[in-house]
């Protein structure tokens, strides 16, 4: 009877490299999770950039049709972030202004259906809820308006 057995150490190397990939994957994920978006998205754009392409004159590149749909794409995420964030903002601090209101009108917590269990609890689930609601939408406003200067 040998010591060193020849199929047990390649099982044992193909479970030891098996690991060792779950390992680099699972270290790696992130960059795995953006390689993913990123070639779903130039799928998603190439008929654009091809579209682009087939409508310029035929001494401009195909790298400046990737350039200027880009370039579009980029200003039109912008805009559309731009438009809703203020549609956003304003509406989060209608939110904020309203809450303090919300809290002592009792008619509009009765309105609010809960299910039969929750009924005995339905005045600290209001008081906590408007906490939280106070809470959320101070902490995002704040959390927007610095998202907003860091991209302009």
């Amino acid at each position: 009877m040998a010591i060193f057995d020849r199929k047990t150490a390649q099982v044992l190397a193909t479970i030891l490299a098996f690991a060792t990939g779950l390992w680099l994957l699972w270290g790696l994920r992130d960059l795995a999770f953006l390689l993913v978006l990123a070639i779903f998205f130039a799928y998603t754009v190439e008929p654009l950039i091809s579209l682009i392409y087939r409508h310029t004159p035929s001494n401009i590149s195909r790298r400046t049709s990737i350039f200027v749909t880009f370039s579009l794409v980029l200003i039109a995420t912008l805009s559309a972030g731009f438009v809703l964030g203020q549609l956003v903002t304003t509406q989060a601090s209608e939110l904020i202004l309203q809450l303090p209101s919300l809290g002592e009108d009792p008619t509009r917590s009765i309105a609010f259906p809960l299910p039969s269990q929750l009924e005995p609890f339905r005045d600290e689930l209001t008081h906590y809820g408007l906490d939280f609601a106070r809470t959320a939408a101070s902490g995002f406003l704040s959390s927007l308006g610095s998202t907003t200067f860091a991209i302009c």
